[in-house]
């Protein structure tokens, strides 16, 4: 079962990331409170479908490939800061447009033929560890954020995420098609 709490994770994550000056922007701001804070540090991104499991690398790429044929670019938007008491979801962006995100997670879903353990809720990541509501309250005060800031979404990235965000590894990117 899945712990909340916990740092670790499993299997393969599929990823939708921003890039270009957003990118840069979001991990500034990630590494930064990274550093204040002492938590890990990750590459920014909106996780379209965690923990894989049952499947090798090379399984998980092709499903991926499959899965990026039925979508279609879009464009996320990021919307207010938030955190929730979990390890994975201690401080983030919203996600303010989140209905295609919501719909390719259950294509997803089916095609890999997971069920959720936890509500879908897309957001991008600031902050990942186990802190209280004090701390999390002073690390927005200190993010200098624009909301409403958007990204194009038309690559699929797939990582392999056997444990704590150091052990994480991009093994594919997948483009729409």
């Amino acid at each position: 079962m899945f712990d909340p709490k916990s740092p670790d994770t499993t299997g393969y994550h599929i990823f939708v990331e921003p890039q270009g000056e957003l990118r840069d922007k979001m991990q500034t701001i990630i590494n930064s409170l990274a550093s204040a804070y002492r938590g890990p540090v990750f590459t920014p991104h909106v996780t379209l479908l965690p923990r894989i499991s049952g499947y090798s690398e090379e399984q998980v790429i092709e499903k991926t490939q499959e899965l990026a044929r039925s979508m279609s670019p879009h464009t996320v938007s990021l919307g207010a800061v938030a955190g929730d008491p979990a390890f994975f979801r201690a401080l983030y962006s919203e996600v303010s447009n989140p209905s295609e995100l919501n719909q390719y997670h259950e294509i997803a879903n089916q095609l890999f033929g997971l069920a959720d353990v936890n509500v879908y809720k897309p957001h991008l990541s600031l902050f990942y560890g186990n802190i209280s509501d004090e701390t999390r309250a002073q690390m927005i005060e200190t993010i200098e954020y624009d909301v409403g800031e958007s990204f194009e979404v038309n690559t699929l990235h797939v990582y392999h995420t056997p444990g704590a965000t150091e052990t994480w590894k991009k093994i594919a990117e997948v483009d729409f098609s």
